[in-house]
């Protein structure tokens, strides 16, 4: 299965305050893992692998880190900048279902396909942006400013 794990900015532990609004925009994508299993074996196998436990969850084989820089022990496998674990209140996307991590096992949450309003806070400048397409692109960036447009 195709798993992508994403990890609040800020590490927050509040559950009780996530919507799903908060997600994408509340999140960074930290990497991708390719796990064979069901939906609840995938999610424990997910955690797992990117869990600081017998050392850097970086340099587990199933992980394939996104945001990466240059690893001086094994320059062939690059690593993941500062990482820490994933935890309660992250997202896991298995196959398309969204995962919320709680203290207890996890919560399946569905998004709205409608696209969300987002603004320059430069310009003013207003686009309306799908999550399938922040997914794909990131955090939107003005077309004028060519900078980081926020979610309203």
């Amino acid at each position: 299965m195709n798993v992508k794990v994403y990890h609040a900015f800020g590490q927050n532990f509040y559950t009780k305050d996530f919507t799903p609004s908060d997600f994408p925009s509340k999140f960074e994508w930290v990497a991708d893992l390719n796990l064979e299993g069901n939906q609840a074996e995938v999610l424990e196998r997910a955690f797992h692998d990117t869990n600081h436990i017998h050392g850097d969850w970086t340099e587990n084989e199933s992980v394939v880190c996104v945001r990466k820089t240059q690893n001086l022990k094994n320059p062939n496998r690059p690593r993941w900048i500062s990482p820490r674990s994933t935890s309660v209140g992250d997202v896991v996307d298995v196959n398309g279902y969204l995962c919320l991590c709680e203290s207890f096992g996890w919560k399946e949450f569905t998004l709205a396909s409608e696209k969300r309003v987002w603004r320059c806070p430069r310009c003013d400048f207003v686009a309306q942006v799908s999550y399938e397409e922040v997914a794909e692109i990131g955090t939107p960036e003005c077309p004028g400013c060519n900078c980081d447009m926020d979610q309203v």
